[in-house]
Formats: C-alpha cells, sequence, structure tokens
C-alpha cells in the first residue's frame, strides 16, 4: 500500500478473488484504511477479518474437518509441516522447536521445489504441491547477485568467446550446484518456485516449469488454475506481432496452426507493428494468446545522479540507470510518448547490488520518496552507458518497445510466446506482474531453426498437452535428444494447457471492448482528483476500445458480413 499505483495492487487482488469466484476473502493484520479500499472491490458480504491470532475460531466455519492428533510443527521448513498436516487432514500447530527436513514424497511423480528464505512462498508451495499430488522439496536460498551474474552468462553466451556447448554445460552444472541433490527416485516432471533463476534449464531430462516468487505468486498461481476450469473456453483469439525486423517463418507457420484449429487470428504484421499500436494491443486488446517475433535486448541509456532530501531530511545520494521506449503519437504529429525504465545503480555510495548492502546502507523513505517526486526531481549528472541492464526492449517497425504493462489483454490472464532472443530477462517478471498465465522466453539468441519448430510444436503437434511437456517435447523434435540447447523456458503452473472450443469469438470481443470501454469512462465521471495528464490517459483509452470494437463489428458482424459470410469459417483479421 506504500506504492505510488496501490490501486493497481488492490485491482490485481480483487480481480484475483471475482476470478476464483471466492465465498470468503479474509482479511489477516491489515489497517482500517485498506480493509476500507478494499471493501470497493470485496463486498462486505463475502469477507472476514481477523486482526490477531486469538480471532482464528472466526475461521471455524470454513476449516475443513481434521482427522486424529495435532501436528505440531516448529517454525522453520513451514512448507513440509504445511503439506503433511493436509495429507493426513490434520490441525497443525507450531511450537519452537525443530521440524524435520526431509523432503514429503511424491505419488504423482511430479515434484514442486522451493527455494528457502521466503515463508509465504513455502505456504503457497504447500498448497500447490497438495493440488498435484506432487512431492515436494526445499532447496537452498539463491543469493539475487549471484543469480543475476548466472542470468547474465546465460544473455551474453554468444559473447564469452568460447564453445557455447561447454559454456552452457557449466552453467547448467552451477545451477545444479546450487539446487544441491535432488530427492532419489523417479521424477517425471517438475516445478520450480524461485526468486529468479530458470533451475529447470539444468534438468533437461524432464519437463519443467517455473513460479516467482515476484511477482504476486499467489495470483499468478491463481491464474493459471482458474483458466483450466471447466467453464472456461480456452483459446479464442491469438494475436501475432512481427514487425518484419527479423525473418521469421513461425508468424505464418503459427497463423496456419491456429486457422486449423479454428482460432480467430488478429496479425500486427510491418508497419502495423508499430510501438503505440502494439503497446496498446498488450495492455488493453482482450487476447488469450500472444505470438511475438522480434529482436530483443538491453538498450543504451543514460547514468542519472539524483541528489534530494528524503522526507526525514536526510540527504541521498541516488544512482540510476534509465533507458526509453518510443511511440508517434496517433493524434498529434508532434507529439511522442515515452515508456522510461528506472534501474537503480546505488545510494549513498553503496551498491544497490552489494549483497551486504543492508548491513551498510539505511534505505529508510529515499526509493518511496524518489519514486514519488519523480516527475518533479532533476538529475545534477547525466552520463551516457552503453547498456542499461535490464532494459529488454523489443524491436517494433518504427522503434523500441519498453515493455511494461500495468495489465496485459484488457486485465484477462492470456499465455504468451515470446520469440524474441533473450526474452526472459525481465520480461518474464513484467509479463507476470501484468497477468498472464504462462510466459514462455528465451534465455539466449535463438535463429528460424530454433522458433519454427518450437513454435509450431506447441501450437501443432502438442497442442493440448500440459505447457511444460509440449515445450519439453517441441525442444527435444528441434535440437535433439542430447543437443546442449535448450534456449525457451516458461514460466506458469504445470498442469494447464492450449484448449479451444469454437464460438463467435468477435462478437465475444466486441462485447468485452465495450464493457470495458464503459468501465473507464465510468472512473473519468465518478473519481476526482484526477489530474490531467491522469484524465487524458483514460480518455485515450475508452477511445482506443470504442474504435477498435467498431473495427470488428463492422468487418465481422455487419449485416454485410452476416449475409455474405467469408468463405472459410476461421475468421482471419
Amino acid at each position: 500500500m506504500t506504492r505510488p499505483d496501490y490501486r493497481a495492487e488492490l485491482s490485481i487482488r480483487g480481480n484475483a478473488a471475482a476470478s476464483m469466484k471466492a465465498e470468503t476473502v479474509v482479511f489477516v493484520g491489515l489497517s482500517d484504511e485498506t480493509c476500507s479500499l478494499f471493501s470497493r472491490q470485496i463486498p462486505a458480504s463475502l469477507s472476514k477479518r481477523i486482526d490477531s491470532v486469538d480471532e482464528a475460531e472466526k475461521l471455524h466455519g470454513l476449516m475443513r474437518a481434521t482427522k486424529g492428533q495435532a501436528l505440531f510443527w516448529g517454525y522453520d521448513k513451514l512448507a513440509y509441516g504445511l503439506l503433511t498436516a493436509l495429507r493426513q487432514q490434520r490441525s497443525i500447530h507450531f511450537v519452537d522447536k525443530p521440524s524435520p527436513s526431509i523432503p514429503i514424497s511424491s505419488p504423482s511423480g511430479h515434484w514442486v521445489f522451493c527455494e528457502t528464505g521466503d515463508d509465504h512462498a513455502q505456504v503457497v508451495a504447500a498448497n500447490y504441491a497438495h493440488s498435484l499430488d506432487a512431492g515436494l522439496c526445499l532447496i537452498p536460498g539463491i543469493d539475487r547477485r549471484q543469480a543475476e551474474t548466472i542470468l547474465e552468462s546465460f544473455y551474453s553466451l554468444y559473447d564469452l568467446h568460447q564453445p557455447v556447448a561447454e559454456a552452457l554445460e557449466r552453467l547448467r552444472q552451477r545451477l545444479r550446484e546450487l539446487t544441491g541433490p535432488l530427492p532419489s527416485g523417479e521424477i517425471r516432471s517438475a516445478t520450480f518456485i524461485t526468486k529468479s533463476l530458470p533451475l529447470g534449464v539444468a534438468f533437461p531430462e524432464f519437463p519443467s516449469t517455473h513460479l516467482m516468487l515476484y511477482p504476486q505468486l499467489g495470483v499468478s498461481m491463481l491464474g493459471g488454475f482458474v483458466a483450466e476450469q471447466d467453464d472456461k473456453l480456452g483459446i479464442g483469439c491469438a494475436v501475432l506481432v512481427d514487425p518484419k525486423k527479423a525473418e521469421a517463418p513461425e508468424i505464418e507457420a503459427a497463423a496456419d496452426e491456429l486457422k486449423s484449429r479454428r482460432i480467430f487470428v488478429r496479425g500486427y504484421v510491418g508497419p502495423a507493428a508499430n510501438v503505440l499500436d502494439v503497446s496498446r494491443m498488450v495492455e488493453l486488446f482482450p487476447y488469450d494468446l500472444l505470438v511475438i517475433a522480434t529482436h530483443c535486448g538491453d538498450a543504451p541509456g543514460w547514468r542519472w545522479t539524483y541528489e534530494f532530501a528524503d522526507s526525514s531530511g536526510k540527504p541521498r545520494h541516488l544512482e540510476v540507470d534509465t533507458a526509453i521506449g518510443v511511440a508517434l503519437s496517433d493524434c498529434d504529429d508532434d507529439k511522442v510518448l515515452i515508456t522510461q525504465l528506472y534501474n537503480f545503480v546505488s545510494l549513498d555510495g553503496v551498491s544497490w547490488h552489494d549483497p551486504d548492502r543492508e548491513s551498510k546502507l539505511v534505505v529508510g523513505a529515499a526509493i518511496v520518496d524518489f519514486t514519488a517526486r519523480i516527475d518533479e526531481l532533476e538529475p545534477v549528472l547525466k552520463t551516457p552507458v552503453d547498456r542499461v541492464h535490464g532494459a529488454a526492449v523489443l524491436q517494433m517497425h518504427d522503434n523500441n518497445y519498453l515493455p511494461i504493462p500495468r495489465a496485459v489483454a484488457g486485465h484477462g490472464s492470456p499465455v504468451i510466446l515470446n520469440n524474441a532472443c533473450a526474452s526472459w530477462h525481465r520480461l518474464s517478471e513484467t509479463f507476470i506482474l501484468g497477468g498472464a498465465r504462462a510466459y514462455f522466453g528465451t534465455l539466449y539468441p535463438v535463429t528460424v531453426y530454433d522458433a519454427e519448430p518450437v513454435t509450431t510444436g506447441l501450437l501443432g503437434k502438442h497442442f493440448g498437452k500440459p505447457l511444460p511437456v509440449a515445450l519439453w517435447a517441441s525442444q527435444r523434435e528441434a535440437y535433439g535428444v542430447n543437443s546442449h540447447r535448450c534456449p525457451y523456458v516458461m514460466a506458469g503452473i504445470f498442469p494447464q494447457r492450449l484448449r479451444t472450443k469454437f464460438r463467435d469469438v468477435p462478437a465475444e470481443t466486441v462485447k468485452t471492448l465495450l464493457q470495458t470501454a464503459r468501465q473507464y469512462k465510468r472512473q473519468l465521471k465518478n473519481e476526482v482528483g484526477l489530474s490531467e495528464k491522469t484524465k487524458e490517459g483514460i480518455k485515450d483509452t475508452f477511445e482506443y476500445l470504442e474504435r477498435e470494437a467498431k473495427g470488428l463489428y463492422e468487418r465481422w458482424i455487419s449485416p454485410r458480413n452476416i449475409a455474405n459470410p467469408p468463405a472459410n469459417p476461421t475468421r482471419h483479421n
């Protein structure tokens, strides 16, 4: 709630509760102000509030019946205790004693590996493993700076001036060392719950996927489960993006595979794949599947130095690297729209990535204050840098697109396949934070010889299989069972698939676009104290949604098209 965009945080959680049709929402240890703000999203009739452990009896009506004696567990290894209690249907009580460190076995052959260091993640991991009848193994927490170094080695793989196969094998071996020994016995598949590292690439012998501790672990997990419920219709609308900046035969192949399954396909090709239109589409258009083919990489930028006093009066010296994405306005030839990314470098002379930062530096309110005042602060020094780490821009037909969507697919939950080189870098977290239920990206450069067979495998031969299995099989077929190459990595829960049911997608899409436009109009009418910049943004948004709805209606739903339907029943835009 200290974030400037706290309303988005409220919406994300409110939408998650609505998507799972929650019968009860429990607020634990939240302030009066926070509960009041949530009341706008979650009706009082659905909510219960707990302010202390002593009030837990309020949940008695929600708790499942337990069997046998209570399980007494220590305050560490929470995941093991919770999964044991869930399987044995016993209540659990925490006491001051050591906890057993033995992994929990897997009846199904699927295993969940969770990094330690985050108690909330262990709670989620135990419930996830229980839902899949999976085993559970806690692995050592991995230092963030160490993880960034390994990721950087993947991204710069072809700049190391050494045999790629040998470099990949060393990286895999390093990941195996960090993971530690896995449980003995058969591992048929796995989910890695990790801070940032794609640990599954170290184990090409079985299919795997990843869930990130940050951002929104529980919410992103929920999106995948909700999408697999019987009342969900699967993939109805797919969007393909090809700015023609690289050879991309996988786009045409994807279109053919999707059309054969009677999926509505919308294409952004060549000049149509410009920054403005693609960025609007990514955030606002209600698609179920997005396939991108272009170049990706960290852009050059500037190192800006700020000097300011924080809210406590303490003088601060902050260095940030910044990269920008540029879109040309469609309503004013003299206007450009700028997206800006900030990467913290140092605060008061201490590197932001120093593993001992906490012992050397009191951050206090410095970052919160900087974020709140970012529009009014002016840097005292600007220095060009060749690369802003983590920028990960996508080349569109006109300029660089810097994806930082507040939401994707109109607050939907799409599957995203990003065939751009090194597209795992930052973008996996970014798109999952935006609401994607599954994301496929690459760890290092790929060619047309990679992208086309993997894409056609996912959307063709292996359509309908669990997504990690489909990706695993597609890569084995593309590169060979014993190949060192395995560039694609997945984020998202394991038991989700690509599936579809034929329906009138254009009509559904028009309805959704108009409903969303009305919501933005109500926001503009009812919200007080909005800045002129915010009002202008809301107006641009609902006008875009209405234009898209009008275009779809005129092409696919108007009386002319109903009287003379296209010869091909598959609607392809």
